[in-house]
């Protein structure tokens, strides 16, 4: 079966790839910002912790209050490569880890050489420390465990009432394409909209919705903006965020990124999630 992130892996490099080039280009560091908080959401609600922190210390680099630090960049956008090829296959730092090995087993045995075969005190110090080293990142590389790819059952639970319209607000459209999914499979009625603009629009369209799921940072504002607009209207209100720690008035559940589809439906529906 095709996962989610098989899915979208594709996409992903394509935005990784935007923050890599962009570095190069005259591509400005907000723009660039933006693009990574983006990113970044979308790997928390895949559940790819590596790709968020990456992404997350890509914008650090570029926040900076003088200038951006590129090295530091153009470090987190690799990483962020990394950490998706490692994420599609958990096996690809076998082989790394092995030749790792190999070169500190060289590291190490020339190292003991050395502390034979030099006359001058500070360079036998010298290789004692380095073959001290040498051995400390052997065991740590022994010690390491790699994930193995298991692939989690999907559970989903039916909404209380079958053909609850949804409206989930959020501009990322893999965020956006994943929670309409996680709902859709429960016979939820599912619409999206990209920003408050969009989402105004749809409110103002007819369709009777009960429940609306937004994303606080949007292109075109903060969603939190709409809380009161909704709560006025009676509509449950999930607020699903990449912010973590944040609190909305007004907001019936806040919930972070990544979340579980049964705490979602459960937010989505006001019912208690499956122990």
């Amino acid at each position: 079966m095709t996962t989610l992130l098989e899915q979208h892996a594709d996409e992903l490099r394509v935005r990784i790839a935007f923050l890599a080039d962009g570095l190069n280009d005259a591509t400005s560091d907000t723009e660039l910002c933006a693009a990574a908080h983006k990113l970044r959401g979308s790997a928390l609600v895949l559940g790819l912790d590596g790709l968020a922190v990456a992404t997350a210390a890509y914008e650090a680099a570029l926040a900076t209050p003088t200038a951006r630090d590129e090295p530091a960049a153009r470090r987190a956008a690799a990483l962020a490569a990394l950490e998706l090829d490692r994420a599609l296959d958990p096996d690809l730092l076998r082989p790394l880890r092995h030749d790792l090995r190999n070169d500190l087993n060289v590291v190490l045995m020339g190292s003991k050489l050395l502390e034979v075969e030099v006359d001058d005190p500070e360079h036998v110090e010298i290789a004692a420390n380095v073959a001290s080293a040498a051995e400390r990142m052997n065991a740590r590389l022994v010690e390491l465990r790699l994930p193995e790819r298991v692939e989690a059952p999907r559970v989903l639970s039916p909404v209380a009432d079958a053909g609850l319209a949804v409206l989930v607000v959020d501009d990322d459209e893999l965020v956006a394409n994943v929670v309409r999914r996680m709902l859709d499979a429960t016979g939820a009625r599912v619409d999206v909209a990209t920003g408050l603009g969009e989402a105004r629009s749809a409110l103002a369209g007819g369709r009777d919705y009960a429940v609306v799921v937004v994303d606080l940072r949007l292109a075109d504002g903060d969603g939190a903006e709409l809380v009161p607009e909704l709560a006025a209207r009676g509509i449950r209100i999930v607020v699903l965020s990449g912010e973590g720690g944040r609190t909305v008035a007004g907001a019936h559940v806040v919930l972070a990124k990544p979340v579980e589809s049964s705490v979602l439906i459960a937010a989505v529906t006001g019912n208690e999630p499956p122990a």
